[in-house]
């Protein structure tokens, strides 16, 4: 309730129209980049905000074509990396991302956890805390894992990823969707685990796979939520579409469809956990812009 009156006190704009026009004069047509099919294609239910984020950008930026285009991880990168007029809708915010893209920010997520088979738990090197030691496990080398080409885990996972031992004892795929053939690889005993987060296993239970033999375990060092936001080339194109994409997420229909879509992300146990966290999440979101 407090923060629906803060909301209400509120006095920006979603677009001016003036604004709307300038940017537009350079901004015609926006390439919306996502990994997550729509619901009627993958024929279950969506955890993305793509296509909540496609509609509300068509109703308050209609000076703009908007298109969604679904890509892996991998390709969208390129996409953004040459300079292409396409924006990634949830790309997890990195330091190493920001030489490629500008961002505004949208969403608070789990950090990763690593999702292994429940035979091989006994192999995991484990703290007191019970979070995996995820360089140790990857020096040991006995367990065979996969990820997801190009995609992000967040900045204490990438890490250890990068300076792992020269091995087979990962390899990457491409995959789209919440890495759904990844986990399938785990699932059916043709990787020992990979690394996720929460909303893709919810997703497995959306669709009806049993999927009791996986267990997500936190890694050490990667407690923090993790940053997700829009990323635009870093190009001139790129900053004029951020700059009204930033303005219209920070506006109150813009703070609704992210707090909309932010729930289902979301379980009771997240939320009793992070909920203060998020409050204040898009409370400072509601009162700023990153590039004015």
């Amino acid at each position: 309730m407090r923060f629906a009156a803060a909301l209400a006190l509120l006095i920006l704009g979603a677009c001016p129209t003036e604004i709307c026009r300038a940017a537009s004069d350079v901004v015609s047509h926006i390439q919306w980049l996502s990994a997550d099919a729509p619901a009627h294609k993958s024929k279950g239910p969506s955890y993305g905000i793509t296509e909540l984020l496609i509609a509300f950008m068509d109703s308050e930026w209609p000076q703009v074509q908007h298109q969604l285009l679904t890509a892996n991880s991998k390709r969208s990168w390129q996409m953004i990396g040459s300079g292409e007029p396409a924006c990634h809708t949830t790309a997890v915010h990195t330091a190493e991302r920001e030489k490629l893209a500008y961002f505004s920010d949208i969403l608070l997520v789990l950090p990763a956890q690593l999702i292994v088979n429940r035979a091989h738990l006994a192999a995991l090197p484990l703290n007191t805390k019970g979070e995996v030691d995820l360089p140790q496990m990857l020096r040991q080398g006995n367990l065979q894992g996969a990820l997801v080409e190009g995609r992000s885990y967040g900045a204490v996972v990438d890490a250890a990823v990068a300076s792992r031992p020269a091995g087979e004892s990962l390899k990457f795929f491409s995959s789209q969707g919440f890495g759904d053939n990844v986990l399938q690889m785990v699932l059916k005993g043709h990787a020992d685990f990979t690394v996720d987060f929460d909303v893709a296993l919810r997703t497995l239970d959306e669709r009806g796979i049993v999927r009791s033999q996986l267990v997500g375990l936190p890694i050490q060092g990667a407690s923090e939520p993790l940053v997700v936001g829009i990323a635009c080339p870093r190009n001139a194109w790129g900053l004029s579409a951020i700059r009204q994409i930033d303005k219209l997420m920070s506006s109150p229909a813009g703070l609704g469809l992210l707090r909309s879509a932010g729930t289902r992300w979301a379980t009771p146990e997240i939320l009793r956990i992070y909920g203060p966290r998020l409050e204040q999440f898009y409370k400072e979101r509601s009162k700023l812009t990153h590039y004015p």
